[in-house]
């Protein structure tokens, strides 16, 4: 039996390729903007390979203002990119009883340089993280990958990790912050069930 997050995401995926028809946010810019391209190499393959797919499940974050966690039901769209050389994530969240939120990004891997290269659809939010675990990755085309990274909260500098676990039917996606000196903590994750082939994108 699927979990109630997984049945509504489900649920609203069946509905958005019936016909509906949610705001949307531009297409993604190619990641070639955000960094110099990189060439297709075994490492970069096996992990497009790995995380390419339509994606079902839910988004589970830190509510800041209550401490609490807060669950979303959603899809995620993994598929190559034109330039074949980034991947195109396509983000649809179930906000409420008549409300769909979606988000578009690329994701690039250098595995010559160790990162992994986010671009927002706009091309002006662009996070460059340290990346390792691609050469244990690539042996079997699963298992998990660490991005680190730096970022804000509340007008304070952290650290992220961002821990990939990526199995052929599974994939996790958690985020963690610590400020200086302090224990990493839960900020979110994504915890999805793969359901096929990805059926939208760029």
């Amino acid at each position: 039996m699927l979990p109630r997050p997984v049945k509504a995401a489900v649920m609203l995926l069946g509905v958005l390729m019936t016909g509906h028809t949610a705001s949307a946010s531009p297409a993604p810019a190619s990641a070639q903007s955000a960094q110099q391209p990189v060439g297709g190499n075994a490492q970069q393959d096996a992990v497009y390979k790995a995380m390419a797919g339509a994606w079902v499940g839910a988004l589970e974050y830190r509510d800041y203002s209550s401490n609490g966690r807060v669950l979303l039901p959603m899809i995620l769209h993994i598929r190559k990119a034109k330039d074949v050389k980034s991947l195109t994530l396509h983000y649809i969240y179930d906000d409420g009883p008549t409300k769909v939120v979606e988000d578009f990004e690329t994701a690039t891997i250098d595995s010559a340089a160790s990162t992994y290269v986010t671009a927002s659809s706009d091309g002006k939010d662009v996070v460059t993280d340290t990346l390792t675990g691609l050469a244990g990755f690539a042996k079997t085309g699963q298992g998990q990958l660490v991005r680190m990274g730096k970022g804000q909260e509340s007008g304070k500098l952290v650290s992220v990790r961002t821990t990939l676990t990526v199995a052929p039917t599974t994939l996790m996606i958690l985020k963690e912050t610590r400020l200086p000196g302090q224990p990493f903590l839960f900020r979110d994750q994504y915890t999805l069930t793969r359901v096929g082939p990805a059926t939208t994108g760029h």
